[in-house]
């Protein structure tokens, strides 16, 4: 590791090391101005030439100006011993390798997630994050290209410039190890890897998944750029089209009257000609005497929360059995869940921060809400696995 526990960066505390990549360290760290926990992100020594540099500094400008839910918001920059380092908030939620651990996670919970971190990289790529820049120059070691070879794209991996259809690549190699468990490219070394992701096609996708979902992979991971999704805002609305698809399936196939209107047309082929008379004069007597009036639908108001005051921001689950909102305790915002019929609402955080917006994915085993890390920050999103039945709330 570059740094040491213990060791400061400026006003930057290191606390613990967090992970390591092809071209940089990423610590958890204490900015000691303002007594809250950091990321520190330190580049290696091979990426400081001055151009590279300078548009580690354009870029880290761009990234601090940016306010998306699934961009991690840039507080500083600086230089440490020739080495520069951003400082970005610190998020502890989990990374997405934990989050997929268990290994029961559907296609569709992988896909709804990743949908908003395509978004991310959209809003990224339209801020000038990654446009048109240019490969990486002046290395210390001739021939040799930075960065985690899985997750390069063809291009980049050759040194070529690169745009942002090389991130639509790496966003489907992402992608393609969420679904299946394992990287779409192998090699027993960095030279066979590095010669597969060059020349070899994708390892089939295999399992249960949609023809449109396998179509969106295999166009993501696309040796050429022009044959690629030329933008990550496409990827993300066909990501997001194939869920709509393979739900709309689901619910015809498990709808009892989709079945019955089936078999009804069936039968209507037989018996329409005999019918068809009897229908004529049927509908002209109706329109004669007038269609008698739809009875009024019976509504029964059934009220969710007992708490004084405001609630806001509400969200009902897709199972139709938990409703999430926002509550005041004490000035603070605070989230609360209550699961229809049973009992008062639990509160889902309890601290000294402001909280809002929970939003529930996919089958309500999952939430997420405004989670601010300081007073007046812009917050982050935590995730939440089901509490029910007997499964408390975590982080």
């Amino acid at each position: 590791m570059l740094l040491a526990v213990g060791q400061s960066l400026s006003f930057y505390e290191i606390l613990a090391p967090l992970g390591a990549g092809g071209m940089a360290e990423v610590y958890r760290a204490l900015d000691t101005r303002l007594e809250r926990t950091v990321a520190i992100k330190v580049l290696s020594d091979e990426v400081a030439d001055v151009n590279a540099r300078r548009r580690f500094q354009r870029e880290a400008q761009a990234a601090s100006s940016l306010n998306h839910p699934h961009i991690v918001i840039v507080h500083d920059v600086g230089d440490h011993e020739g080495r520069q380092y951003l400082v970005p908030e610190y998020v502890d939620g989990g990374t997405l390798q934990e989050w997929l651990r268990p290994g029961d996670r559907s296609w569709r919970q992988v896909v709804e997630l990743l949908s908003g971190v395509a978004s991310g990289l959209a809003s990224a790529h339209a801020a000038g994050i990654r446009a048109a820049s240019p490969a990486v120059t002046g290395l210390t070691r001739p021939g040799i290209v930075m960065g985690t070879i899985a997750y390069m794209s063809p291009e980049q991996a050759v040194g070529k410039p690169v745009d942002a259809r090389s991130d639509n690549f790496s966003f489907g190699v992402v992608l393609y190890e969420a679904l299946t468990g394992r990287q779409p490219f192998a090699g027993a070394t960095d030279l066979e890897l590095l010669q597969n992701v060059l020349h070899e096609p994708a390892h089939p996708l295999e399992g249960d998944f949609p023809a449109e979902l396998r179509v969106i992979v295999e166009k993501a991971l696309e040796k050429d750029p022009a044959d690629r999704y030329q933008s990550i805002g496409e990827l993300a609305v066909d990501l997001r089209r194939a869920l709509r698809s393979a739900t709309n399936r689901r619910l015809e196939r498990a709808s009892p009257a989709a079945t019955g209107a089936t078999q009804t047309a069936r039968r209507a082929r037989i018996v329409a000609p005999s019918l068809a008379a009897l229908a004529l004069g049927a509908l002209a007597g109706r329109f004669w005497r007038g269609a008698p009036p739809a009875p009024a639908p019976s509504i029964h108001p059934v009220r969710l929360t007992e708490m004084v005051g405001m609630e806001e921001t509400p969200a009902l689950s897709r199972d139709g059995k938990t409703v999430a909102f926002v509550a005041r305790v004490d000035g603070r915002r605070q989230v609360f869940l209550r699961r229809l019929g049973a009992g008062a609402p639990d509160p889902l955080t309890n601290d000294d921060a402001d909280h809002s917006f929970p939003r529930w994915v996919d089958d309500s085993t999952l939430i997420y809400f405004r989670h601010p890390v300081e007073e007046g920050g812009l917050g982050s999103l935590c995730v939440m696995p089901r509490p029910w039945p007997g499964r408390p709330w975590r982080t």
